[in-house]
């Protein structure tokens, strides 16, 4: 074999991993392939939402995201307490089923950002990532203490935002699965990687903005096939990464660079960031 297609294929596995990781770290920027052993043609959406929180009287408010599942909860109505008070509004976080075939999550991330009145500023974000497979959704967190006794809580003030990120824990969440268990809750991995936020003493306005991301990797349904590109990714030895931190403080910028556009095949996200460490690949691994 040519030693400029063996260099290519190394290299192609470093930033293959390297892009993964990186969607992990800022879904809101990266968007990538899931690494693995076999060849696999597939294509790479991201999934934008965005929407804004009033608190309460109280200034309490309760937030449930679940990456697995096309619905979210927020309790904001004047009942919540943070004892047990509180009726959810439910949010709805589509996924086109009539385009995708199959699917798996590559990356998610959410972030809230306080943007109201600074003369009236305060306010306090307490949020994890936590699971709740054997409760009752979302109704376990309006109870406040249920969030606020998690071990890996995360604490922050208005004026530095949260951002919190899902990363897998075992095979099941890399697997590739039918669009419809997203819509229809029938994931395996649903409840296990939830997104709760909690906010107290914010002013009683429409202060916070919440920009969600989900980035999916995905085939089409047959009909669509010669229409949406679905580039082939070379076998890769892969393990899930250890990241220790799913909780920080909002990114200063959460505008989207080249390598989050879905407009850009796959391989030239590739030879993008190769570039950036000096490496190339030759084009013909991809023949």
């Amino acid at each position: 074999m040519d030693n400029s297609l063996i260099y290519s294929v190394k290299n192609y596995q470093i930033a293959a991993k390297d892009l993964y990781v990186n969607s992990l770290l800022y879904p809101e920027k990266i968007v990538a392939k899931i690494p693995g052993p076999l060849p696999i043609s597939s294509a790479t959406a991201t999934i934008r939402n965005n929407f804004s929180i009033t608190p309460n009287a109280s200034g309490k408010f309760a937030l449930i995201i679940d990456p697995f599942y096309h619905k979210g909860w927020l309790y904001n109505d004047a009942a919540v307490d943070g004892q047990s008070g509180g009726t959810a509004t439910e949010l709805t976080f589509d996924q086109n089923n009539d385009l995708v075939d199959q699917f798996r999550l590559v990356s998610s991330s959410v972030i809230l950002r306080y943007y109201g009145n600074f003369n009236q500023m305060s306010g306090i974000f307490i949020s994890a990532t936590t699971s709740d497979l054997n409760g009752t959704v979302p109704d376990d967190f309006k109870k406040f203490s249920n969030v606020e006794d998690l071990t890996n809580k995360y604490i922050s003030k208005c004026m530095d935002g949260v951002k919190l990120i899902y990363t897998p824990m075992d095979n099941r969440a890399i697997e590739f699965r039918k669009g419809d268990d997203y819509t229809n809750g029938d994931h395996p991995c649903r409840n296990q990687y939830l997104f709760v936020i909690i906010g107290d003493l914010f002013p009683n306005t429409t202060c916070i903005r919440v920009d969600y991301y989900r980035n999916i990797e995905y085939t089409t349904v047959p009909l669509y096939r010669e229409y949406i590109l679905q580039s082939k990714s070379l076998p890769v030895q892969f393990e899930i990464p250890m990241i220790s931190g799913t909780a920080s403080n909002a990114p200063e910028d959460s505008n989207n660079n080249a390598l989050a556009s879905n407009n850009i095949p796959y391989a030239i996200k590739l030879y993008q960031w190769l570039n950036k460490k000096g490496l190339s690949i030759n084009p013909n691994i991809f023949s």
